[in-house]
């Protein structure tokens, strides 16, 4: 997070576009992995840089007048978004692709929309001097001995928060990999 925070936003860009290249050096591997273990690593590798990636994207968005509305929005397209990958490496897999290749057939397919949308989230102008100061003043980043001060005093509250998420996010990944699958005739 301190990463994310402190990045300048010029940079954000490269940020999002590293993440999207190491997760497909992630899923490459995973592709020709012969062993459980070769395979989960890949899979870290292939995941993981992904996760950072709404902390970026929210750092286009922020400070503005429309930030909750966009931010509910990008909510909702990441809970959309695991039905339609699913849907799309069901039909890369029906394609006759095998398992250890279809995700990164499926990041080869998205990458383009992906870089696009990166540019033209870059291309957007930083917040006006007005939204800044009707939304309170600009966002000051917090010294390491603010964010633990900060962490000690709201620690119960982040621990709900954080355990909520993590559950209502693990009970929708448990669904959308054990629930049945409509089969096309």
């Amino acid at each position: 997070l301190a990463v994310v925070a402190s990045l300048p936003r010029a940079n954000i860009r490269n940020a999002l576009l590293c993440a999207a290249l190491v997760a497909l050096l992630g899923w490459m591997a995973f592709a020709v992995a012969s062993t459980f273990a070769t395979q989960a690593l890949a899979l870290a590798v292939g995941c993981a840089p992904l996760a950072v990636c709404w902390s970026f994207i929210f750092r286009f968005i922020e400070g503005r007048e429309g930030s909750d509305m966009v931010a509910s929005t990008l909510a909702t397209a990441f809970v959309i978004g695991s039905g339609v990958a699913k849907a799309l490496g069901a039909v890369l897999l029906r394609a006759g692709l095998s398992s250890a290749t279809m995700p990164l057939a499926a990041a080869l397919l998205c990458l383009a929309p992906y870089v696009a949308t990166v540019s033209w989230l870059s291309a957007l102008q930083p917040p006006s001097g007005s939204e800044v100061e009707a939304l309170g003043g600009a966002r000051v980043a917090l010294g390491a001995r603010e964010q633990l001060r900060l962490a000690r005093q709201h620690w119960p509250g982040f621990a709900a928060v954080g355990l909520y998420f993590f559950c209502f996010s693990a009970l929708r990944d448990l669904r959308d990999a054990f629930q049945a699958q409509e089969r096309s005739r």
